[in-house]
């Protein structure tokens, strides 16, 4: 295993055991000017990522978070995830791909995750859900 290959491992331990406990930790694995970006997020800086990762984890009970498939290649990488978790009573059940970048100083400096927001979110919500799955029905057709 590479130093980068560490470097992104180590993350996605981090990621994996992540709490609202110990979230500040990730502090120790991001550059001060690290990316976020998600389909719901668009974000710039350590603080910044912090402040959503401890937001999700505080909001959502149960959280479940599994990384797979990490392909490393230079200062990047990709890797599968899947979050699972409650909120109330509903069950979700997320998945999607991660890229990442590492820095010289050996951190994160690009963190962006790709997923579908619509056929995992919009369409499982109970008033626009419906709308978002006819909207999808008369696009495909």
């Amino acid at each position: 295993m590479t130093d980068t290959e560490e470097v992104f491992r180590k993350y996605l331990d981090f990621l994996e055991q992540a709490d609202e406990e110990n979230i500040g930790e990730i502090l120790n694995y991001v550059d001060k000017e690290v990316r976020f970006k998600d389909p719901l997020h668009d974000a710039q800086g350590a603080y910044e990522i912090h402040r959503i990762f401890k937001r999700l984890l505080t909001g959502l009970k149960k959280v479940n978070y599994t990384t797979r498939e990490l392909i490393a290649t230079g200062n990047n990488a990709y890797y599968k995830w899947t979050l699972e978790c409650y909120t109330g009573r509903k069950s979700w059940n997320i998945e999607g791909v991660t890229f990442l970048t590492v820095g010289e100083g050996k951190l994160i400096t690009n963190h962006i995750e790709y997923w579908d927001t619509s056929s995992q979110i919009y369409e499982k919500l109970p008033i626009i859900g419906p709308q978002v799955r006819l909207l999808r029905r008369i696009l495909l057709h």
